[in-house]
């Protein structure tokens, strides 16, 4: 539902759902906002919140972490999910990671999480993304994706940025 921004009210109705996606869809001149509503009893993370809400996506957009801080310049990340009509464009960035971390608040040691990133090393193209803690010694990789592309670079010490830029037709 299109709500005027100066007459916004909670539109999920009971008190039984809340709001977790709101988006604006920039276009000039336009003075709506689009809530979608996901029941509270649901689990949704982002992925599962943009598939409920997919019939509605109908332009490319930008996905960015609510906590980000950051003054990285987009326009890179943006122009390069242009120039290869990608279905997703991801920010990662190097890790710095220190073994034993001390972070303000509660005394204890901070083991961050890491993330196991598969590159294909010749085109940069994003093969696979998962949490190393899913994993006990091994990584199983899918055998289809394995003769499609015959190099695959695992790093663990790129970040997700939680930056990315989505395609309306994935």
């Amino acid at each position: 539902m299109n709500v005027p921004l100066q007459h916004r009210k909670n539109q999920c109705g009971s008190s039984n759902s809340f709001i977790i996606i709101a988006f604006f869809i920039v276009i000039p001149n336009a003075k709506y906002f689009d809530f979608v509503c996901i029941p509270s009893d649901s689990d949704f993370g982002t992925a599962d919140s943009l598939r409920y809400i997919r019939d509605k996506i109908e332009v490319d957009f930008l996905i960015l972490s609510c906590d980000l801080i950051t003054n990285a310049n987009l326009f890179p990340l943006i122009n390069i999910f242009r120039q290869y009509d990608a279905a997703l464009a991801i920010l990662l960035f190097r890790g710095g990671f220190e073994p034993d971390v001390i972070l303000p608040g509660p005394k204890s040691k901070h083991k961050p999480k890491r993330d196991l990133i598969g590159i294909n090393p010749d085109t940069k193209r994003l093969l696979f993304l998962a949490a190393a803690s899913d994993f006990e010694e091994t990584i199983n990789i899918n055998s289809h994706l394995l003769r499609k592309y015959d190099k695959m670079t695992v790093h663990s010490q790129l970040v997700d940025g939680h930056v990315y830029v989505i395609s309306a037709k994935s």
